[in-house]
């Protein structure tokens, strides 16, 4: 499954989670950047801007986690779980990144891959 194959809702998720994890340690990073632009380039402008928009209206990680919820196809899941995952251990994963996998791991019924610590 490739990125273009995700539906708009799924791509949604997929952004809202992307940023929030931006978000977490306080910095976008050139990695971050790099990934986002990957993303626009496989589900075309017109996809990425719809989608964009629309997770920039889940205001908080709350929110995005029940949009998350939504995901009901799980290559769908797999495929979102493992950019969001290779993007936080470019780095050290923060203790916040942790609980945000492990908590999407869980309501997506994927293994953990990281320790509480991190």
């Amino acid at each position: 499954m490739t990125l273009d194959d995700l539906s708009q809702p799924e791509q949604v998720v997929l952004l809202a989670l992307v940023g929030l994890m931006a978000r977490m340690d306080g910095s976008v990073s050139q990695e971050e950047l790099e990934l986002l632009e990957q993303i626009a380039d496989e589900i075309g402008p017109e996809r990425f801007d719809a989608a964009r928009d629309q997770a920039a209206a889940l205001s908080d990680g709350s929110s995005i986690l029940r949009a998350a919820g939504g995901v009901e196809r799980q290559e769908a899941r797999e495929v979102v779980f493992e950019l969001v995952y290779g993007m936080a251990i470019q780095g050290t994963i923060a203790e916040s990144e942790a609980a945000l996998l492990n908590e999407l791991a869980m309501l997506w019924q994927l293994p953990q891959r990281v320790g509480a610590a991190g």
